[in-house]
C-alpha cells in the first residue's frame, strides 16, 4: 500500500472519529518527497510564505517555499537545527551553531539572512553550556541562557517598531524563571518541586507558560505561578498563534526508538484535548502553527518528510 494511500485513510479515520472541534481538513501535503536527507523540526516563518527545518542530528538548516515546494540549504553547521528562530520579519534565522576541538563542544550564535543567504556571528565560540536562542526586542537582540544568567547579543536587525519590554522565560539552576526584558521583576516559580523542567516555551500574548517535566506530563501555568494546569503526556509544545491552544506530540517508545507518535491539540485550560492524528500508519512529530492557525507543518518519524496539513476548529 503507498504513502499516499495511506495518509487519505488516515485522515478519514482522524475526521470520522473526532469527538472535539478540532479536525483535519485535508490530506497532508509533503513538502519534501523525494529529497535525500532526513528532515525534521519544521518552523513556519512569521510571513507564512517559508518552512524551516533542520536535518538529522540538527545538522544545518534547510528553507521551503510553502507555495512552491522550492528547497535550499542555508546552512551545514553542526547543531544549527536545535533550537532556532526565525526574525519577526522573516528574512532572518538566528541559530546556535557549534564546533569540536580535541572531543570539547564550543558553541557560538550565527545569524543566517534567508533571502541572500549570507550569514554571520553573533558571538564569538566559547566553552561551556549555551542555550539555544531566542530573540526579543522586535528581534533586535539575541539572547541566551549561560548557567544562571542571560546573555544579550545585537542581531543588527534594523526595525521602526518602537522598543518593548516583553516577558523572558527561561530554566534557572532547574527552576522556572520569568523576568522583563531589562533583567527587572526577576521571579522564580517551583510548580512541581523535585521534578526537572524543559522545553519551557511563553505563549504570544505574554500571559502562559507551557513546559514538560522529565518523566512526567505537560503543563501550562500563568507567568504568575499560578493556574498550574496537567495536560497528561506530551512533548515539545507549541503555542497556537492566538495563545489559545498548543500543539504538542505524543509519543510511545522501547527506549531507542518510537513506537507510535501522534499529535495533539489541548486548550491552555485543559477543557478540550484532541488527537489530531491518530494514524495507525504515520508517526507525526514536531508539530509546527502557521501563522493564521490554519495549518501544521510536521514530519514524519519514518523517513524525515516534511508535511503541511490543514486544520480547522469548527
Amino acid at each position: 500500500m503507498n504513502r499516499i494511500l495511506l495518509t487519505v485513510i488516515f485522515i478519514l479515520a482522524g475526521i470520522s472519529g473526532a469527538l472535539a472541534e478540532w479536525q483535519i481538513k485535508s490530506a497532508p501535503v509533503p513538502l519534501t518527497a523525494g529529497e535525500e536527507n532526513y528532515f525534521m523540526q519544521p518552523v513556519w516563518s512569521p510571513d507564512g510564505v517559508l518552512i524551516a527545518f533542520t536535518a538529522a542530528q540538527y545538522q544545518g538548516l534547510w528553507v521551503a517555499d510553502v507555495r512552491s515546494g522550492a528547497l535550499r540549504q542555508l546552512s551545514n553547521d553542526t547543531g544549527a537545527g536545535f533550537g532556532f528562530n526565525w526574525s519577526n520579519d522573516g528574512a532572518a534565522i538566528v541559530a546556535r551553531v557549534s564546533l569540536y576541538e580535541n572531543f570539547r563542544r564550543r558553541s557560538a550564535l550565527k545569524l543566517f539572512e534567508v533571502s541572500t543567504d549570507q550569514a554571520r556571528l553573533l558571538s564569538d565560540f566559547q566553552s561551556g553550556r549555551m542555550s539555544p536562542p531566542a530573540l526579543t526586542d522586535h528581534s533586535r537582540r539575541a539572547y541566551v541562557v549561560e548557567g544562571q544568567d542571560l546573555a544579550f547579543f545585537d542581531t543588527g536587525i534594523e526595525t521602526t517598531a518602537p522598543s518593548a519590554d516583553p516577558l523572558l522565560a527561561f530554566i534557572r539552576n532547574g527552576k522556572i524563571a520569568v523576568t522583563k526584558s531589562d533583567g527587572s521583576n526577576l521571579q522564580v516559580f517551583d510548580p512541581l518541586e523535585g521534578q526537572r523542567y524543559l522545553n519551557l516555551t511563553l505563549s504570544p500574548d505574554g500571559q502562559r507558560l507551557a513546559f514538560e517535566v522529565v518523566g512526567g506530563d505537560l503543563y501550562v501555568m500563568g507567568v504568575d505561578g499560578s493556574g498550574l494546569t496537567d495536560l497528561g503526556v506530551g512533548y515539545r509544545p507549541q503555542w497556537s498563534p492566538d495563545s489559545r491552544y498548543l500543539a504538542y506530540m505524543v509519543t510511545e517508545d522501547d527506549g531507542h526508538q518510537y513506537l507510535s507518535a501522534d499529535i495533539y491539540i489541548a486548550s491552555a485550560d485543559g477543557s478540550e484535548i484532541v488527537n489530531l492524528t491518530h494514524s495507525d500508519n504515520l508517526m507525526e512529530v514536531n508539530p509546527s502553527w502557521s501563522p493564521d492557525g490554519k495549518q501544521l507543518a510536521f514530519n514524519s518519524y519514518e523517513d524525515g518528510v516534511i508535511y503541511i496539513v490543514e486544520i480547522e476548529n469548527n
